[in-house]
C-alpha cells in the first residue's frame, strides 16, 4: 500500500491567506494548427487556472542554483496540485503563467509529488508588467 503525502500547506495555507494570499495563475499555451486549405495557420489557445502563491525568492539559494541576480527580480511560486493536476501541466509544456495581469516566466522547478503530496515549488522572474 503506497503512503499518502501530508500537505501540510493545504492545513496552514487558509490561516496564512492574510500573509501570502491564494492567486489566480493562468497557463496558457498556443499552437498553430494548419489546413490545407490555407496558407495561414490558426492559433489555438488552451488556457489551465490554477491557484498558487507567490514570493520573492531567497537571494542566497538563488546563488547556489547559479542564477544571475542582476538580471531580473526572481520569485517563488507554489502550486497545489494533486498528480493528474501535475501531469496535466507538465505535458501542457507551458513555461509562462499570468497572475494578477503580471506574466511571470518559469525558470526552474521542483515536484514535491511524492513528499508532499502535490505541493510543485518553481522559481520564476516577471517578464512582462501589465499596464496601469
Amino acid at each position: 500500500m503506497a503512503e499518502k503525502g501530508l500537505n501540510l500547506h493545504n492545513i496552514a495555507g487558509g490561516a496564512l491567506a492574510f500573509v501570502n494570499p491564494w492567486r489566480t495563475m493562468e497557463f496558457t499555451t498556443t499552437k498553430a494548427v494548419w489546413s490545407p486549405d490555407s496558407r495561414v495557420p490558426t492559433e489555438e489557445k488552451e488556457t489551465i487556472t490554477v491557484q498558487g502563491k507567490l514570493q520573492p525568492a531567497n537571494l542566497q539559494t538563488l546563488q547556489e542554483m547559479g542564477f544571475t541576480l542582476r538580471e531580473y527580480q526572481y520569485w517563488r511560486v507554489y502550486l497545489n496540485l494533486n498528480a493528474t493536476q501535475i501531469d496535466k501541466l507538465r505535458q501542457f509544456g507551458c513555461d509562462t503563467f499570468v497572475c494578477e495581469g503580471n506574466k511571470y516566466r518559469i525558470v526552474e522547478k521542483m515536484d514535491w509529488q511524492q513528499m508532499n503530496d502535490g505541493w510543485t515549488e518553481a522559481y520564476c522572474y516577471l517578464d512582462e508588467a501589465k499596464n496601469d
